[in-house]
């Protein structure tokens, strides 16, 4: 094992040299957990145990799942449109067939320092994660069945686990996984094969059809609509376009697909800018805020650690660390490689050495000369001199494929096979670390010359709104500010954007019932502002549960926001110092007023796209 210092290290050309794409299947057997097999034995002792006993131990090892299904499918040919779990195989097979099974497949040992064994291991668990957050996610969208979502994304990853097994340069699958790719993007670069040829696989090795059905990018949605689910909640959309999005996303063979990507990531790096690119992903999909969740995503990880006995396939490791980390796995070279370079090493060796005595090379850096306007050359025309006039089809390919995309990289690849031209992303938006809601404004006039008459450049409201208590909070020296939004049926105002509480805050749940008559209802109902002092407490916060009331510092400043005659929320800061100047006053009113107009003119843009 070689690790390359050089993050941007190109592979040699053969790196791809793969056994023949027909050995690869011809007697698919699939190595199980030792630890599978000791469970299987330990349940197997109950004389009493029955299929749905079996299943749950059987389901901790992606594996096993796979040979009961390629076992079932063999005996019962018309059975795999209706397999949806280990029960419906084990009722199929019968004990006895499990027991053989167990007994002739191979073992990988738990302790192992084979590295092949170790990635095979290590996509095994990042699997049975996978399959934990799908099933919660159906229970959210219903739009599958748990049972039959879990099996398909436990079983997605098949073709991978194959080619883990054939090939000993595919483990360099998880340098590419660790060099922030997507997975769909280091599965091509470890193989020259079409994403089809990957589906034709996974028809061969009998997986269920919805994961058969997430291998077919002409099943995928589009990069332009990846691009719009990445920016905007499908609901908050204009109705047209959020009905054909809503509809898109909701096929049920995408949810392995979300899983399976998020899994991986949170396996490399859980902070890394495309974890949190696929959690707002997600976020949109499900139509849930993060905070709703993310929780849900945690106890999954913790569930996937403590049934596979490791806290490394599910990332549960990372949360151990005092500060973030990110897993780099080394490149794999096999000797052809290994002997490739090193004699490359020896020829330079050779050259350094012929350099003829007491010469010494001058490594000062000169200042480059200025050019005439006759000899100077612009950097595009001096790449269009070196390059060769013309490049083979297969190159240009290649280097489509293998190009940095500047969104959702990998999920351009769909685009590329299907022949459809990829999109062209502003400039402004090619950063991944790009947070245009922590912008650094010069000064409170700035920031409102922005949200009134450029609010596009925040990109969308999500962010409009983060950079409007930015503003609150570093302009006006206010300690927090919060932003409050009406739910879709109106009957109800809770805490959405806030920064600067702590995280244990009890305005962190602020919720609000609208349908009684109290301070916010009342606000709601026009642009309107109010400061709130002692003095006036008694009298403005009636109504209001008393949690709420001592949730609420001694000085609050509310502002309604509108988005013309459309209520949107209210802004909320406070302090339980000293009472905000007049000054402060009359500037928070005047960037909520400049938060509207920007809301405003963002959703006239929305319905009047070409405008």
């Amino acid at each position: 094992m070689t690790s390359h210092p050089d993050s941007q290290f190109v592979p040699p050309a053969d790196y791809r040299a793969v056994p023949e794409w027909k050995q690869l299947l011809t007697k698919p057997e699939f190595p199980i957990l030792e630890e599978t097999r000791n469970r299987v034995h330990q349940a197997m002792r109950d004389r009493q145990v029955n299929f749905q006993d079996l299943a749950p131990v059987v389901e901790r090892d992606p594996a096993l799942c796979l040979n009961l299904q390629l076992l079932t499918v063999q005996q019962n040919p018309e059975c795999r449109h209706q397999i949806s779990g280990a029960a419906n195989c084990l009722s199929l097979l019968g004990m006895q067939e499990l027991v053989k099974l167990v007994k002739r497949l191979p073992v990988i040992n738990a302790d192992t320092k084979d590295p092949r064994e170790l990635a095979y291991r290590t996509a095994l668990h990042n699997a049975h994660l996978a399959s934990q957050i799908a099933a919660w996610w159906t229970t959210q969208k219903g739009n599958n069945s748990v049972h039959y979502a879990r099996w398909a994304t436990l079983l997605l990853a098949a073709p991978l686990w194959s080619w883990l097994l054939a090939n000993d340069q595919a483990r360099n699958f998880l340098y590419f996984a660790s060099r922030r790719r997507e997975p769909w993007h280091a599965l091509q670069r470890i193989s020259d094969r079409h994403l089809k040829d990957w589906q034709t696989l996974a028809r061969k090795l009998a997986l269920p059809p919805l994961a058969e059905d997430s291998w077919n990018p002409a099943k995928w949605p589009s990069l332009q609509q990846w691009h719009l689910l990445r920016r905007y909640d499908p609901w908050d959309l204009p109705d047209k376009i959020g009905r054909h999005l809503i509809h898109t996303f909701n096929q049920p063979h995408l949810t392995p697909l979300f899983a399976c990507t998020l899994a991986w990531h949170l396996h490399i790096e859980p902070d890394s800018a495309r974890t949190r690119r696929w959690l707002t992903l997600s976020t949109h999909w499900l139509s849930k805020p993060l905070y709703v969740w993310s929780g849900i995503l945690r106890e999954a990880q913790l569930l996937s650690a403590e049934q596979q006995g490791s806290s490394f396939g599910s990332g549960v490791l990372h949360w151990l660390q005092p500060e973030p980390q990110v897993l780099h796995y080394p490149w794999y070279e096999d000797e052809v490689q290994a002997a490739q370079r090193k004699r490359l090493q020896e020829e330079e060796e050779k050259r350094s050495r012929s350099k003829p005595a007491g010469v010494i090379e001058d490594t000062r850096v000169h200042p480059q000369p200025r050019l005439t306007r006759t000899a100077q050359e612009t950097p595009l025309v001096a790449a269009r001199r070196q390059r060769p006039a013309v490049q083979p089809p297969q190159a240009l390919q290649a280097e489509a494929a293998h190009s940095e995309s500047p969104i959702l990289d990998r999920l351009a690849v769909p685009a590329l096979i299907n022949g459809r031209p990829p999109v062209r992303i502003p400039a402004e938006e090619k950063s991944e670390e790009q947070e245009p809601a922590r912008a650094e404004h010069t000064s409170l006039d700035a920031l409102q010359q922005r949200l009134q008459h450029n609010p596009a450049s925040f990109g969308d409201w999500h962010q409009l709104m983060q950079a409007l208590l930015h503003g609150i909070r570093k302009d006006l020296g206010l300690p927090w500010a919060a932003v409050t939004l009406l739910s879709r049926d109106k009957q109800q105002l809770r805490l959405v954007y806030q920064e600067g509480l702590p995280e244990h805050d009890p305005l962190i749940k602020l919720q609000v019932e609208l349908s009684v008559t109290n301070l916010f209802s009342k606000l709601l109902e026009q642009p309107a502002s109010i400061q709130i002092t002692p003095a006036s407490r008694a009298k403005l916060l009636r109504n209001l549960p008393d949690n709420l009331q001592m949730a609420l510092p001694p000085f609050c400043l509310l502002m309604s926001i509108h988005a013309g005659s459309r209520p949107i929320g209210v802004v909320i800061a406070g302090t339980a110092g000293e009472a905000p100047s007049a000054q402060v006053w009359n500037a928070f009113r005047s960037l909520c007023q400049s938060g509207s107009q920007g809301l405003q003119n963002l959703r006239q843009q929305k319905s009047n796209p070409r405008n």
